[in-house]
């Protein structure tokens, strides 16, 4: 592990010119854009028996940070719709006074992250994801540079119903972790993870555009070395030393062209000096907003509140607060997904 001496940033050209507006229709007829209550079939006097087949439609349409259908950090148990591709740019940024004293003369620290994810659901309910993030952080006086570049994370996730209302989808993470200054990952690196997901919508019930979801995820140390007695400057970074659970809760409304939301996470770093009571947790409040008509292009804004920032060496260090911001696109909709955030029926096809 090494660290550079340089000023912070120049190496951090942020990639937000990305391909956006780069959409397809499908060659097929889009679903109509319509509720309708068709008559159940019927047989006719030619005993011919019209088949009806009915098909509903995935509320959750836009990407979280790991590329699969959610919020910002937490997923939604719904899968992308068959066939559709979402991609964009999420990015977090701090500059802080009371960084972890790392004996480098003061405690201000400033971080810049990206992450580039790109998801793509190539069966029903079957969602696989590529996210790609990249850290880089100034601490200490004179100024020191500590970077972690290309940290690849592959995912997968499949949607089981419970009921129309109900989703639940098993999640696995395969993360490949770069050395710190370092494009090349260790074999210490490569890791880890399984979990749960589950949604559910208040709006078939109750008729409120209010979603609720929960993430429980188990993941092995990111780093496999031995752990320092005293915290070092990897602190910086989302990489844990021990066994982890993290929970996660999130809620999300629907107002037309803006989407609050609210997020809550917790991770117990087992093993570790800090229980339960004394684990990193992180609030994180903001919005989606959808500015175009066919709602395929979201935005993304909010902020992290660093609730619980206890730390011990090993254990990520935890901002007292952090910007956010994500932008995405999805294509391969039909019109009636690109429209509607959520359907008030079932899509009733002859």
């Amino acid at each position: 592990m090494s660290y550079v001496k340089r000023y912070p940033f120049k190496h951090c050209a942020v990639l937000i010119t990305l391909f956006f507006f780069t959409s397809y229709c499908r060659a097929d007829e889009p679903l109509p854009d319509i509720d309708s209550d068709l008559p159940e079939a019927k047989e006719v006097e030619n005993d011919l028996v019209w088949g009806v087949e009915t098909s509903y439609r995935t509320e959750h349409l836009y990407p979280s940070n790991w590329g699969q259908a959610g919020i910002f950090r937490i997923r939604s148990a719904e899968s992308l719709p068959p066939g559709a591709l979402t991609f964009g740019i999420g990015g977090e940024f701090y500059a802080i006074s009371d960084a972890p004293d790392l004996g480098y003369g003061n405690t201000r620290a400033r971080t810049i992250a990206e992450s580039l994810f790109v998801g793509y659901s190539p069966l029903e309910r079957l969602t696989l994801a590529i996210m790609r993030r990249n850290s880089s952080t100034t601490f200490g006086n004179p100024q020191q540079l500590i970077s972690s570049l290309g940290d690849m994370n592959f995912s997968g996730m499949y949607s089981f119903p419970l009921t129309p209302s109900t989703a639940i989808a098993p999640i696995i993470n395969v993360l490949v972790a770069s050395n710190f200054n370092n494009l090349a990952p260790g074999g210490n690196t490569v890791s880890i993870g399984t979990g749960i997901a589950l949604s559910h919508s208040l709006y078939h019930s109750l008729n409120v555009p209010l979603f609720l979801h929960a993430n429980l995820i188990y993941h092995i140390p990111q780093i496999r070395t031995e752990i320092s007695p005293v915290v070092e400057p990897e602190t910086f970074f989302s990489f844990s030393r021990y066994h982890t659970v993290t929970l996660g809760l999130g809620a999300e409304y629907k107002l037309g062209d803006f989407i609050p939301f609210m997020e809550l996470s917790s991770t117990v770093h087992t093993n570790s000096a800090l229980n339960l009571g004394r684990s990193p947790a992180t609030l994180s409040v903001g919005s989606r907003i959808t500015p175009i008509a066919n709602k395929s292009l979201a935005v993304l804004l909010g902020v992290d509140i660093g609730l619980s920032r206890k730390m011990v060496p090993g254990v990520p260090f935890t901002p007292g607060y952090q910007i956010l911001g994500q932008i995405s696109y999805t294509v391969a909709l039909t019109s009636t997904e690109r429209k509607h955030y959520f359907t008030t029926k079932d899509v009733n096809i002859v």
